[in-house]
């Protein structure tokens, strides 16, 4: 039995709306509270590893919560290549972009784990959802704007990164996963994606990292994190990596 979703879980959605609607706190809670309310009664279906919630360009006919296991956001770029914009974890609402307007999706969502399991919603759920509560859609609509937040944020913070500085942020971000999210399974393809680079850029880097005692990792192996103030620096680009051979980036 999967647990019902908690308030505590959505402060930001609490925030988004004490600060763009002018709730007070115990508006907002309500606020969220019937959005979880109406989240809880539906039933939750089991995915395998590799399926698609969602896929760019196709019709939003179904919208999904997740609510155990992992699940890949991504785009393709220009040039084919898979960009990654988030790993959602439980409680991620996936295929919110119809509350905007949108009758198509405009990214993939993939199952990245053995064990997911999610709640699948029609449009004609929501619409039944919304109708009966006004309070629903309210919801629906602030947990894809701080969706939105959350991605925007992401791409500007790292899309104006050197390749280093965006690999260790990847490393971070997937080193704050492992409780839930073992490293087993991040592949060197994946941190590139994750970083918006080439497998053989994060190659070079990982490489770096190593020899100067940043990080120690070998492929099917769990990494070593052995100065992670120094992967912080890097991210922020006050500490350059010395042996890197900037031509190979």
């Amino acid at each position: 039995m999967i647990e019902n979703l908690g308030i505590a879980q959505f402060q930001p959605h609490i925030e988004a709306l004490k600060l763009g609607y002018g709730h007070t706190r115990k508006e907002a809670e309500t606020v969220v509270q019937s959005g979880l309310q109406f989240i809880n009664q539906l039933p939750s279906i089991q995915y395998s590893r590799g399926a698609f919630l969602c896929q760019e360009e196709l019709p939003v006919e179904t919208i999904h919560v997740l609510r155990r296991g992992h699940v890949i956001i991504f785009r393709f770029d220009d040039s084919g290549n898979r960009r990654i914009s988030e790993i959602a974890s439980p409680m991620t609402i996936i295929g919110g972009g119809i509350l905007h307007g949108s009758e198509e999706h405009d990214y993939y969502a993939t199952v990245f784990t053995d064990v997911c399991e999610a709640q699948p919603m029609s449009t004609g759920d929501l619409s039944k959802g919304f109708k009966n509560n006004p309070q629903v859609e309210l919801f629906f609509h602030v947990d894809h704007a701080v969706q939105l937040a959350k991605w925007n944020r992401h791409f500007w913070e790292w899309g104006m990164k050197s390749v280093p500085a965006r690999l260790a942020g990847a490393l971070l971000y997937v080193l704050e996963l492992q409780d839930t999210l073992p490293f087993q399974y991040f592949s060197q393809r994946m941190l590139a994606d994750l970083a918006g680079t080439t497998r053989e850029s994060t190659v070079v880097v990982l490489r770096a990292l190593r020899r100067e005692g940043v990080l120690f990792w070998r492929q099917s192996q769990s990494p070593e994190l052995l100065d992670e103030d120094a992967l912080e620096q890097i991210y922020r680009e006050e500490l350059r990596l010395r042996y890197l051979p900037k031509a190979e980036l």
